[in-house]
């Protein structure tokens, strides 16, 4: 867990937020039609993980959702290396055809 150095506390969102995977895919796939449209012919989305913004069932402590990455990095367990799993717009990344 994220430790702020100054009060020995887990770093918290600040406010109520809800994950809106779809939203996100939707932006991701509306933003490479605008730029296949306008003959670009190479895009990449700009973040495929943040490990330091860890994903946790707690909403105040899931940092994930301010994450742009496309995919959910956990926390490591007991020392093991962090783990990642992909969110909606990787998959729908993924998926896109031209």
């Amino acid at each position: 867990m994220q430790w702020d150095a100054h009060t020995a506390t887990p770093l918290r969102l600040d406010g109520a937020y809800e994950r809106d995977e779809e939203a996100r895919a939707a932006h991701l796939l509306e933003m490479l039609d605008i730029l296949d449209e306008a003959g670009i012919d190479t895009a990449f989305w700009y973040c495929f993980s943040r490990p330091d913004l860890i994903h946790r069932d707690d909403p105040t402590l899931d940092l994930d959702l301010a994450s742009g990455g496309l995919v959910k990095v956990f926390d490591s367990i007991n020392g093991a290396a962090k783990t990642w799993e992909p969110k909606l717009a990787f998959t729908a990344m993924a998926n896109r055809t031209r």
